[in-house]
């Protein structure tokens, strides 16, 4: 499981040197704290177990006087994950090794029975996000995360 902490992103042009994409895992565990459940992060676990819930964050930062827009960061979905939750907004996601994007849920036309059928792709199957930031003003940053589990 020591690939999962190995994750690499593609951005688009508007990344250049004076800015940058960290990526972060946590792991999230719930806990029940004064009878209301909570939930703690351990940053960048060292060992990760079948079951395990973890968030993948990605920042990216204008380090730049400018401001960067229509940033694009593509996020590969950890080998030996199932895609959990996320917010999705302003973001599309992939199925086929990163090759097609769409808005989630993604469909999928098959022929079942000699009929074509249109299914809905179960996120079990996702293998990349790709976030679309319309705006990073000059020397700020967006964050952005998804969840997996471990299988």
């Amino acid at each position: 499981m020591r690939a999962l902490l190995t994750l690499a992103a593609l951005s688009s042009a508007a990344l250049a040197s004076t800015s940058s994409v960290d990526f972060h895992l946590d792991r999230i565990t719930v806990i029940q704290q004064s009878g209301l459940p909570t939930e703690v992060r351990e940053r960048n676990p060292k060992q990760v177990h079948p079951g395990d819930l973890l968030e993948q964050v990605a920042t990216a930062r204008n380090a730049s006087s400018s401001p960067l827009r229509d940033v694009r960061v593509t996020v590969p979905v950890p080998k030996g994950t199932t895609f959990h939750s996320g917010d999705l907004t302003g973001s599309v996601i992939s199925a086929d090794g990163g090759k097609t994007f769409a808005a989630a849920p993604l469909k999928e036309t098959v022929t079942e029975g000699g009929q074509t059928v249109t299914r809905v792709i179960p996120p079990n199957r996702y293998t990349h996000v790709r976030y679309l930031i319309p705006l990073i003003p000059a020397k700020s940053f967006a964050t952005r995360a998804y969840r997996v589990t471990v299988k």
